[in-house]
């Protein structure tokens, strides 16, 4: 069985380790100042280690705010991922929301505050190298 790190034990810089998540769901960020130029792929993703009510990836994965609070509650397990505009051929046709992935190779930077999706004070970047 394969050793996975917990989002929650992520600190910033490069991680060599491999977290296990659960793509909740995935969407092109666009610059709306520039003419909906696309910016990133964003995302939000669980630690797969936690046990959510099956409920919560029905009807095309559109949880409830009352999902969300517990969630949020849960420190550090949901966190946000993003792939830059330039790295997007990469990888846009492997996401599928609901699907586990070990994730290698990655930054951790620390959130934004301005465009903070998740209680989770880092979030991930998908580089050339993850896997």
């Amino acid at each position: 069985m394969a050793s996975y790190t917990p989002l929650a034990n992520l600190r910033t810089g490069r991680c060599s380790n491999t977290a296990e998540v659960r793509l909740l769901r995935f969407w092109e960020a666009q610059n709306i100042r520039k003419g909906g130029e696309l910016m990133s792929l964003d995302m939000l993703l669980l630690d797969e280690q936690v046990t959510l009510p099956l409920s919560i990836f029905s009807d095309r994965l559109r949880f409830s705010a009352c999902h969300l609070i517990i969630l949020s509650l849960k420190q550090s397990t949901l966190i946000q991922g993003t792939v830059n505009a330039a790295r997007l051929d990469t990888y846009r046709e492997l996401f599928v929301e609901g699907s586990v992935y070990s994730l290698s190779g990655f930054d951790v930077t620390r959130s934004d505050n301005k465009f903070r999706l998740s209680d989770a004070p880092v979030s991930i970047r998908f580089t050339d190298g993850t896997v």
